[in-house]
């Protein structure tokens, strides 16, 4: 849904997102369940988490032509929580380009099912 990466007007100067870095942790699995434990908002069973490289962030908003990302640690009660600025929420084109990066293989479960 494209709606994940619009900014809410009188809300959002940026797009939240996690920094999967932080974590320190080579495995993907690993550093989502690091994100996933300290989410405290109620999260849909259907939710999902994409993952994405802040290089194909940057690049894909550069596609448009006048805007340049910015891809920054905002540390708050989630220590990996980080932010995308460099658009407003009038412009429609970056949430665009942004979902165009999502595919199967990028998409994860934001919540695992118990075993």
């Amino acid at each position: 849904m494209v709606a994940a990466f619009e900014l809410r007007p009188g809300i959002d100067n940026y797009v939240s997102v996690n920094w999967l870095e932080y974590w320190n942790s080579l495995d993907l699995v690993a550093a989502l369940d690091c994100v996933r434990a300290e989410v405290t908002f109620p999260i849909e069973e259907e939710g999902r988490f994409v993952v994405l490289s802040v290089r194909e962030i940057k690049e894909a908003v550069q596609r448009i032509p006048g805007f340049m990302a910015t891809v920054t640690h905002q540390p708050s009660r989630i220590k990996s929580h980080a932010g995308i600025f460099g658009f407003t929420e009038n412009e429609c084109g970056v949430p665009a380009e942004l979902w165009a990066l999502v595919t199967h293989d990028n998409l994860l479960p934001a919540i695992v099912p118990d075993d």
